[in-house]
């Protein structure tokens, strides 16, 4: 009975520390946005053909020829840029209301989580379709607070506002014109049609 008993103390702390380690692998250990290597596959590309979840992110290229590439790049705005941007849409803000954003995401060094979808078969033009994602470090509450910020009402806007929580601002980008004389398909335009319909934050 003493020998049991011994036995039951030792294995018990074992017990314990296998349970809380099995517990931190399974929700990643840290608090917080998971880290690009939970966001990324190993070699950083795909060749899709159903939905596609990278942790935060999830997008659909069904039947598409289509690879997705995933990088990291800088903020990536400037306070004139969204200062032009805002005027295009009729807004009055100038480029020192606009610092002030840009300090923001620059100060917490944010990065831009880059998705390049790239065409496989022949296309006009390159065949490629950027989305990106941006640490929410501002604290947007909904689209419009975001919109205010980083609106474009040009032709052809780039970077536009898609999705937000919390955590996370999601930003789509335009396709060239399709050239209706060409007999090739316009890749980027096929890609954004299906990615943005099924484009959701996790």
């Amino acid at each position: 009975m003493l020998m049991k008993t011994i036995l039951y103390q030792f294995k018990l702390p074992l017990l314990i520390a296998a349970t809380t380690t099995l517990l931190l692998a399974g929700c990643g250990g840290t608090d917080g946005p998971p880290s690009l290597e939970d966001r990324v596959t190993q070699n950083g590309e795909q060749n899709q053909s159903s939905m596609a979840s990278e942790g935060t992110l999830s997008y659909d290229l069904g039947e598409l020829p289509a690879k997705v590439n995933m990088s990291q790049a800088d903020f990536g705005f400037n306070a004139i840029q969204l200062a032009t941007m805002a005027s295009s849409c009729g807004k009055d803000q100038d480029s020192t209301y606009f610092q002030t954003v840009v300090d923001q995401f620059e100060g917490a060094e944010a990065q831009r989580t880059i998705y390049t979808f790239s065409y496989q078969n022949e296309t006009q033009g390159t065949g490629t379709y950027q989305v990106f994602m941006l640490p929410n470090v501002a604290q947007y509450k909904n689209m419009k607070a975001l919109e205010e910020d980083f609106e474009s009402c040009s032709n052809n806007a780039r970077n536009v506002p898609t999705l937000i929580n919390d955590e996370w601002l999601v930003f789509t980008n335009s396709c060239p014109k399709t050239d209706e004389a060409s007999d090739l398909p316009n890749g980027c335009a096929e890609i954004k049609a299906v990615v943005d319909e099924s484009l959701k934050l996790n």
